[in-house]
């Protein structure tokens, strides 16, 4: 799991000159993972030859890749049309964070419980639609969330909606595959 962090080209302070930067070595630490150069190095060796290619490291980096169940929330007609979904079929929203580190473990447990139910998907009498607001980029639909469906802002956040109307929510650690699995078995 990586770690969620921006890293911008290293600029020479006042004291420093560029020469005086070591190289810099890729090694999973005690403390978590540090930010990886362009040319990133695994134990000394060149990152592919682990199966890390360029394109892969870019998507892993940069968190390019979203599944394709998860359906991202850009405008606010969306989110209507999203609650009046919900009147149908149960909608599992969920508040991302770029930034942030825990939001990007969330991310990762939601996307395991995705994972784990694309093979009963087509068994399931109300398989629930999953959507997901990047609070970032797209602050205004985060806002108008938060005042539509009478929650407390938290990133990350994911929320239950059937009929128009939160049934369950959970935030930080307490969003995991088996906490949602459990949610959307029972509550919807």
């Amino acid at each position: 799991m990586l770690a969620s962090c921006q890293v911008g080209p290293l600029r020479p302070g006042p004291k420093l000159q560029s020469h005086q930067f070591p190289p810099l070595r890729w090694r999973a630490g005690a403390s978590g993972w540090p930010f990886m150069p362009a040319k990133t190095q695994l134990n000394g060796a060149p990152a592919a030859r682990f199966g890390f290619g360029r394109r892969s490291l870019d998507r892993l980096l940069h968190w390019g890749y979203m599944h394709p169940d998860l359906t991202p929330l850009e405008h606010e007609d969306e989110l209507h049309r999203l609650l009046a979904e919900s009147e149908e079929r149960p909608v599992l929203l969920f508040k991302h964070s770029h930034t942030c580190g825990v939001s990007m473990e969330a991310l990762d447990e939601l996307v395991a419980h995705m994972n784990d139910r694309t093979g009963t998907r087509g068994a399931e009498r109300s398989a629930p639609q999953y959507a997901m607001v990047t609070v970032q980029t797209h602050r205004g639909v985060s806002n108008a969330v938060a005042q539509k469906l009478g929650v407390r802002h938290e990133t990350p956040q994911a929320l239950l909606i059937r009929d128009g109307r939160v049934v369950w929510s959970a935030s930080h650690f307490r969003v995991t595959a088996a906490a949602v699995d459990a949610a959307i078995r029972t509550r919807s």
